[in-house]
């Protein structure tokens, strides 16, 4: 998974509680966030998520924040996913997400959390989110990357 996809799957969850939609691109070695949505809502996701982003460019509901090198660095490094997380117990961790996504049954998160476990995952901040209390709407941003964020959008497109 590409560091942009990355951003847009950890983030994903976020910009869906504000009520904003958003994307992830590097360009020339640096990271910028495209926002869509009114004012306030935008302002909340970037403080939210960079509070050090500087705006590079607006037009109407769409702002481009750029992102600092080192917050994203930072974040990119403490949501890595091992592949064999996904290949562990016959792929039970995956299927479990793949399921979740589908069904929307995030109360279920905190079995995926035991799978992932399971199969060597300590990342305290994928393994404290999956055990949270958080409410979830339609997304959750540790299935979003465990599957890749778009994957979700373009089923509920068709």
């Amino acid at each position: 998974m590409s560091p942009q996809a990355i951003l847009k799957a950890r983030f994903s969850e976020m910009a869906e509680t504000i009520g904003v939609v958003f994307s992830a691109r590097r360009q020339s070695g640096k990271f910028y966030f495209t926002v869509w949505g009114e004012w306030k809502p935008t302002e909340r996701f970037i403080k939210e998520s960079f509070p050090e982003a500087w705006v590079t460019s607006s037009a109407g509901p769409e702002v481009v924040y750029g992102l600092p090198l080192a917050e994203v660095e930072r974040i990119l490094a403490g949501v890595q996913i091992d592949p064999a997380w996904l290949q562990h117990n016959d792929s039970s961790a995956l299927r479990l997400a793949k399921t979740i996504r589908e069904n929307e049954t995030f109360d279920v998160l905190p079995i995926l959390a035991d799978a992932l476990e399971e199969a060597g995952c300590s990342n305290p901040e994928i393994l404290d989110h999956c055990r949270g209390s958080a409410k979830h709407k339609h997304t959750c941003w540790v299935i979003d990357l465990l599957l890749g964020p778009d994957r979700r959008r373009r089923r509920s497109i068709l």
